[in-house]
This record gives C-alpha cells, sequence and structure tokens, in this order.
C-alpha cells in the first residue's frame, strides 16, 4: 500500500492557543504536538470549512483563524509531493513536484525565503526540484522535508484516517 498524506501545520507563538481557536471554531479533527514549534492538525472530511476551501485553501482559513502562519503538507508516495504555506504577512507559497507521469515541478507561488523563518534554506533547496520515481524512492524528499522542518507528524495522516481510524493514528 502506497502512503497518502495530508496534513496542516500551525507555528505555535508565545500566548497563542491555537487548539482553543480550533475547538471554538469547531474545527473537529485531531491534533498533534505541539512539538517544534508546531501543531499538526488533521481536519475530518466532513469539515465543511475544509470541503469548501478544498486542501491547500484550507491552510489560508487556518491562517485567518489563528493569525499564524500554516504549513498545508500533501505527500503522495507513487506521484508526488506538494505544500502551501498561508501566512497574512505574504500571499500563499506553494510548490508542487511529481513524478508521475513525469518529473515535474510547479513553482509559480514559490520563495524559498518564506520557509527562512522554519528551517535552513540552503537544507531546504535540494528537495525542491525535480525527481523521478527512482530517485524520490531513495532520497525521500517529502519526507526530509517533513523531518527538517521538525514537524510533529505528517506521515501515514489524511483526513480520511483521521475520521476513519482515529484510534489508530492516536
Amino acid at each position: 500500500m502506497s502512503e497518502f498524506s495530508v496534513s496542516y501545520h500551525i507555528r505555535l507563538a508565545e500566548g497563542i492557543d491555537a487548539q482553543r481557536l480550533l475547538r471554538q471554531a469547531k474545527a473537529a479533527g485531531i491534533v498533534f504536538g505541539p512539538a517544534n514549534g508546531w501543531l499538526t492538525f488533521v481536519p475530518y472530511p466532513g469539515l465543511s470549512a475544509y470541503r469548501s476551501a478544498g486542501e491547500a485553501r484550507f491552510a489560508d482559513y487556518l491562517s485567518n483563524l489563528t493569525g499564524r502562519p500554516v504549513l498545508y503538507y500533501c505527500y503522495a508516495e507513487d506521484h508526488g509531493w506538494s505544500f502551501a504555506l498561508a501566512d497574512s504577512v505574504r500571499p500563499l507559497v506553494q510548490f508542487a513536484c511529481w513524478w508521475d507521469p513525469q518529473p515535474a515541478v510547479e513553482r509559480d507561488q514559490f520563495d524559498l525565503l518564506a520557509l527562512a523563518p522554519f528551517a535552513a534554506t540552503e537544507a531546504l533547496e535540494p528537495l525542491l526540484r525535480p525527481f523521478n520515481h527512482e530517485e524520490a524512492t531513495r532520497t525521500k524528499p517529502a519526507v526530509r522535508f517533513g523531518e527538517l522542518l521538525g514537524l510533529p507528524a505528517y506521515q501515514w495522516i489524511s483526513p480520511d484516517l483521521a475520521q476513519d481510524h482515529t484510534q489508530d493514528l492516536l
């Protein structure tokens, strides 16, 4: 079985209780962390704000809700990976790398410096290029990206898994 993961990561700050804000907004899902300055949130797929916003744009919703930067992370092991960084002080930053059917990168709305507050850009940059399927399987750029940012949870989690297998994830 191939991994398919989708998660949202709220950058925490002093005096911000992101979990309380999620509860107040009735944002149903699972929370992991906090750890390394991040709180991972995996919404249940039935959450109306998630359904109406769409995956990457839901990061905008969470950023507006919490007043904090939010990273959307998506990994489809056999196909590619992507992320979006939503922050009220800058436009949405997006990146996608696909190796199926052929290597391609989408960087139209990408700014490497937007990631500088979270990890060393010189360590991230080699991960943000085209990979073929064999190289991606061997080097796992999406997994390495999550490690470098210090995300609390980002592998083998998704809205469907959160709702259907909550106890297994906890």
